[in-house]
């Protein structure tokens, strides 16, 4: 059996439900550590859901860790479709201008304001929340950290090798099959 689970938004195209809320009761009923990582959209989604009432049961019930994201990795991919498609690992503020980026009380407070339209309950509401929070936020050089790995071929290549043997077992490489990266120029459109 694992030993803990993390729940992370993962309906990245649907802003509303960003979190499976069936896969974070499960993860909470059957995991001894839960990690709930949090955004104002799983927030939203949550306080919209189970009430405001409902939120701070479940996070003060102590079966979940949550951890709020102020900033968020992922993966650019430009000119998607052609063969001059290309991907590149981004780190990337909730708001265009990091030292700009509001601290995680405002931007709570801000959303459960939204779902409540009550703007005392929603500050209180939002003490009580982020008093249980841990703050995450993503290393600034995490991008390039990764650029550089993908560009290590003696990391790459037994990844990519184990990878093919897990997913296509059928497929049988030469014993002295090798994967190389290469960099590429970056296009943006």
């Amino acid at each position: 059996m694992f030993e803990r689970l993390i729940v992370r938004p993962q309906n990245a195209f649907q802003p509303n439900d960003p979190v499976d809320l069936g896969a974070l009761v499960e993860g909470a009923i059957f995991y001894g550590k839960t990690e709930l990582v949090l955004d104002s959209a799983a927030i939203r989604q949550i306080a919209r859901r189970w009430t405001t009432d409902g939120l701070l049961a479940f996070l003060e019930a102590g079966v979940v860790t949550p951890r709020y994201q102020t900033n968020f990795a992922a993966i650019h991919t430009s000119n998607t479709g052609t063969a001059r498609e290309r991907h590149d690992p981004v780190v990337f503020d909730v708001t265009p201008n990091a030292s700009a980026t509001p601290a995680p009380e405002y931007l709570i407070q801000r959303v459960l304001e939204e779902v409540t339209g009550r703007p005392g309950h929603a500050r209180r509401v939002t003490k009580r929340v982020c008093r249980l929070l841990a703050v995450e936020r993503k290393d600034a050089d995490l991008a390039q950290r990764v650029r550089t790995d993908l560009l290590d071929s003696s990391f790459v290549s037994p990844v990519v090798l184990e990878l093919m043997h897990s997913f296509v077992p059928e497929l049988q490489l030469p014993a002295a099959a090798r994967f190389r990266s290469i960099k590429s120029r970056m296009v943006f459109a």
